[in-house]
């Protein structure tokens, strides 16, 4: 068998199961030595558990001996019955209970230590015959009486003291155990007893003797006690034997462990030598054309010369190449915003193919979004300027931004309109009055003045909505707008709504559809220029009201210095001059209407800084403000802080020296958000021509496009 043409899956199942038969055996035979110690640790346990209960066995003994004691009995038998249940296991095998109640499995002791364990119950046998007979006799003490008779030569040579005679007793007594296995003694002297068998020379003795262990028994307690250190010598050399069998399966454990490492370790690196021979190095051959096309380079491929899984891997890897480099191609053209250059996935599965796809399709996608945003973005910015730039005539601003509007949409025909009542305010009609028309890359000049009720436009101004067609009939242009004489195909109108009022209408006509983001950015914009039509018209409307007024104050001094040089021609023409003065005041209560009525907040100061003409709007934020009523006749320049006195002082100074001019300023609500206002700066003049004062006139833009305040370097709080 070459074992070329094996699988990897082949080598490494051969290698695999060759570890795995090690690792059984290497299993098998430290579990074996480790039963092995256990049982050789359980047997140690259990012979010193015997010497330590033969110990106690003999306390127990001595205690029954001294006092028939019924407890120290009971625990002498359990200490025999535990002794001859740990050698039956030691002997014959079994389950041993350990400390803590554990049941171990003993085996039984092995024949080269069984001649201690028989030495051991051979002598143990004696005992325990011994401890069963002391056990089971009914009575082990008694009391004696021992009478005795003493012999009397003199009175004065055989006298015996009696404590010598207890001595001499007591002495033969230790020579049978002693005196503590005699019991109590009590001695009793009788003098007149007399046996008529003796001579008259032998007093008689009685001694008595309490709890007297049982002689039956006695030669079996000597042997228990003469033997005792015996036994437990015995039961020493089976513990050696023991533990020198323990110790030395530890050590054959440790030999054997480590004789099972170097076994693993020379397995491990034949087999780490026989997958690098056979495996690793064709991989490090592929991992190096890996690393070359993850690098970049796809130039160089490898030749398959086996038939396993690392001949398959190359061929996989030739086809990896040549679809990188079709990757790389398609990509390259994607990069140069060729988004249109064709790419085949290789398969359903292809993610990658399918994520490039997508990639390019959101490259396009977002490419053609970029220029929208960046068409929006400087549409803004144009309009924003125009707006600025044209904001104090209505006529050029309405062309600016008609003409550009058309341009900047690619659009061909386009007119702005004004919505501007006639009449009183209660009976005014409302007509849609075209300010500029711009068609073909030319401004058309034409008058026309449409009702509001009437037409798609009067239909845009009453919905308040854009309308938009992508087919119109072809005498729409001609009759109703006037644009030109072809007819587009798409039509747009956006109403001019500013604060939900609407200013006018613009109305474009295109030969090509418009986008919605074209959409969006008109109607955006129409916000704007419907903002910058109500504030150019107010300030017209405002510029007007301070030209009448200015002009009816200096008839009113004429008239004034009139009456002062001919007080006698007024005398005779009271009727008529109380006429002119009540036209006047009518008048004047007019403009007063006029001037407080109107959105605009107006300030009229004469050459000394004091205020002359203050309406309402100007008043209350006047008040809110400073926190107090400013009346007519006050001098701005005490009401001024000093920082604000030295910013506002230039400009009304350049207003005095007869500069007309415009900036922007912001101020807090009561939100504390920035509210924007334009300031009008213009001389006031008289007939004479001298100059009088000059007005100020605030207008609230904060609609508008904040791209309008960028000329203007420094913006402060308004007074």
């Amino acid at each position: 068998m070459n074992i070329k043409h094996l699988k990897i899956s082949q080598k490494l199942a051969i290698l695999f199961s060759g570890l795995f038969v090690m690792l059984l055996l290497h299993y098998f035979l430290v579990f074996k030595l480790d039963a092995n110690i256990l049982d050789d640790g359980t047997k140690l346990d259990i012979a010193q558990r015997n010497g330590m209960a033969i110990q106690q066995a003999i306390f127990y003994l001595r205690n029954v001996v001294d006092g028939n004691h019924q407890t120290d009995l009971n625990d002498l038998s359990n200490r025999v019955s535990l002794i001859n249940s740990n050698l039956d296991i030691l002997q014959n095998g079994g389950v041993y209970t350990a400390r803590f109640n554990e049941e171990i499995e003993v085996k039984a002791i092995e024949k080269d230590i069984n001649t201690q364990l028989l030495a051991f119950k051979r002598l143990w046998k004696d005992f325990d015959r011994r401890f069963t007979k002391i056990r089971t006799t009914s009575q082990l003490h008694h009391d004696s009486l021992l009478v005795y008779y003493i012999a009397e030569t003199t009175s004065s040579s055989l006298q015996f003291p009696v404590e010598e005679d207890l001595f001499s007793l007591g002495s033969l007594g230790n020579l049978d155990g002693g005196l503590d296995d005699l019991g109590d003694l009590s001695l009793s002297f009788d003098n007149n007893n007399t046996n008529t068998a003796l001579s008259t020379n032998y007093r008689k003795v009685e001694y008595q003797f309490d709890n007297i262990l049982n002689g039956s028994i006695v030669p079996d307690v000597n042997f228990i006690i003469r033997n005792t250190e015996k036994l437990i010598l015995l039961n020493k050399n089976l513990e050696n034997s023991l533990s020198t069998r323990l110790h030395y399966d530890q050590v054959r454990l440790r030999y054997w462990m480590v004789a099972l490492f170097l076994i693993n370790a020379i397995v491990i690196g034949v087999g780490y030598w026989f997958v690098v021979k056979t495996s690793l190095h064709p991989l490090l051959k592929i991992r190096q054309l890996i690393n070359r096309l993850a690098a970049g380079d796809i130039s160089r491929t490898l030749l398959a010369r086996s038939h396993d899984e690392v001949g398959s891997l190359i061929q996989d890897l030739s086809r990896f190449s040549q679809g990188l480099e079709h990757i790389t191609d398609f990509a390259t053209q994607v990069g140069k915003g060729n988004f249109d250059e064709n790419f085949e996935v290789r398969s359903k599965k292809d993610k990658l193919g399918y994520a490039l796809l997508e990639m390019r399709n959101d490259l396009k996608q977002n490419s053609e979004e970029d220029k929208k945003r960046n068409w929006t973005n400087e549409g803004t910015a144009k309009f924003s300027d125009i707006l600025r730039q044209h904001a104090q005539d209505m006529e050029a601003l309405s062309y600016q931004l008609i003409s550009n509007l058309v341009h900047y949409l690619g659009a061909n025909q386009g007119g702005i309109y004004s919505l501007e009542k006639e009449g009183n305010e209660n009976d005014a009609k409302a007509n849609l009055v075209l300010k500029a028309a711009y068609a073909y890359n030319k401004q058309k000049f034409i008058n026309q003045s449409i009702p509001v009720e009437q037409g798609l436009l009067g239909q845009a101004v009453m919905e308040k909505g854009h309308l938009y067609f992508n087919q119109i009939s072809s005498d729409y242009i001609r009759l109703t707008s006037g644009l030109g004489e072809a007819t587009p195909s798409y039509l747009l109108i956006v109403p001019l709504i500013s604060n939900d009022e609407v200013h006018g209408v613009i109305e474009i006509a295109s030969f090509k559809p418009i986008e919605k983001y074209q959409l969006s950015f008109v109607i955006k914009l129409s916000e704007s220029i419907a903002a910058t039509l109500s504030n150019v018209r107010s300030n017209e409307r405002t510029k007007l009201l301070l030209e009448e007024s200015q002009m009816y104050a200096e008839q009113m001094r004429a008239q004034e210095e009139e009456m002062r040089q001919s007080m006698e021609e007024l005398t005779t023409t009271q009727e008529e001059l109380e006429r002119i003065q009540g036209s006047l005041k009518e008048r004047l209560t007019n403009y007063e209407a006029v001037v407080n009525s109107t959105k605009s907040m107006i300030l009229a100061l004469d050459g000394e800084y004091n205020i002359k003409v203050l309406n309402r709007s100007y008043a209350a934020m006047l008040r809110r403000l400073k926190g107090t009523e400013v009346p007519n006749g006050s001098n701005i320049l005490e009401i001024l802080t000093q920082e604000q006195l030295e910013y506002w002082k230039p400009h009304y100074e350049r207003a005095l020296g007869g500069e007309s001019f415009t900036m922007v300023s912001n101020i807090k609500n009561s939100e504390f958000e920035d509210v924007y206002y334009e300031l009008e700066f213009f001389p006031l003049i008289a007939t004479s021509g001298i100059i009088t004062g000059f007005a100020i006139v605030n207008r609230e833009v904060t609609s508008l496009n904040p791209v309008r305040f960028t000329e203007y370097d420094n913006i402060i709080p308004i007074v």
